[in-house]
């Protein structure tokens, strides 16, 4: 529909040019020497997250040199997905069960564009494509096309029947030999970066 009289109140909607100054932007703390870091961007509704992740994305897309994998968040997790973690653990572990999964979700994520993306295609040989999948299988769990971590996250829950089995997911030593596989395999291929948002949608 039209935008209302403050504007469109949907930041994946609105025309980035009505909202964000590049320069001044990039002249801000968010782009310094380390802007290309790890980071969680936390505000209340309409505070400008979406806005802000859609001109950092921009930004990251014109640089050739760099892959922007965009999840898309059909497949999200739900409220009951949050509230059995919550339920399996006391609050001091909570935080860090969920960092886990979380890392564990991006690392597959990052396996499956290396196996299926075509923009990855030139960095592995065969041979190693092969490798990574039949070697971690059990943790990309088969996949046959790009994975968003999501996606991998939704699909790491609803596998785990108690806190004891989510554990021996996370915990298994094959994570360690993935993330250091997939991190060889990036050595030389273009940095590749995951765009989050909305990811508390459903709950």
């Amino acid at each position: 529909g039209e935008p209302g009289a403050f504007g469109d109140p949907d930041g994946g909607r609105a025309d980035l040019r009505d909202f964000v100054d590049v320069e001044e932007l990039r002249a801000s703390a968010f782009f310094g020497r380390e802007a290309q870091r790890v980071r969680v961007v936390v505000g209340r509704k309409g505070s400008g997250k979406t806005l802000y992740l859609r001109r950092f994305q921009a930004d990251l897309e014109a640089n050739q040199s760099v892959v922007v994998a965009e999840a898309p968040t059909t497949t999200l997790i739900t409220t009951e997905h949050v509230l059995r973690v919550a339920h399996w653990f006391p609050e001091g572990l909570l935080t860090e069960t969920w960092q886990l999964c979380w890392g564990r979700a991006i690392l597959v994520a990052a396996a499956t564009h290396l196996l299926f993306s075509k923009k990855y295609r030139a960095y592995l040989t065969t041979e190693e494509r092969e490798s990574l999948n039949s070697d971690f299988g059990q943790l990309i769990r088969r996949a046959k096309a790009e994975r968003s971590p999501f996606t991998t996250l939704k699909q790491l829950l609803d596998s785990a029947h108690s806190p004891q089995s989510l554990l021996a997911t996370v915990n298994n030593p094959l994570w360690d030999d993935l993330e250091t596989r997939v991190a060889q395999h990036l050595r030389d291929a273009p940095p590749l970066y995951f765009l989050m948002d909305a990811i508390d949608e459903e709950y």
